[in-house]
């Protein structure tokens, strides 16, 4: 329901209601991981084939876990979902890259 919180499986999350994160920040959050802290990585090929945080291709820090579990297309659909559902601020249309 994007209330963040935290379950037994999972560490505690931000409240994506009253989250003031931008969607391109969101985005970057989700693809690579918050280095530091349990949030991993969902892109496939993030850090080797899609560089993160201005950073040059190369393995992934050592602190950030790496699933390659979606595209980016996939992950851009759920970022505009939160956006739409959760989120206060209106939802930004999307370049074709």
């Amino acid at each position: 329901n994007g209330q963040g919180g935290h379950g037994a499986d999972f560490p505690p999350g931000p409240n994506l209601r009253t989250s003031g994160l931008d969607p391109d920040t969101m985005l970057q959050i989700v693809e690579c991981g918050l280095p530091g802290t349990k949030m991993p990585s969902w892109l496939k090929g993030a850090y080797t084939q899609t560089a993160c945080y201005g950073n040059p291709l190369g393995p992934a820090p050592g602190d950030v876990l790496t699933s390659d579990a979606y595209s980016e297309d996939q992950i851009k659909a759920l970022v505009d979902y939160i956006q739409t559902n959760f989120m206060k601020q209106p939802m930004p249309t999307w370049s074709a890259q």
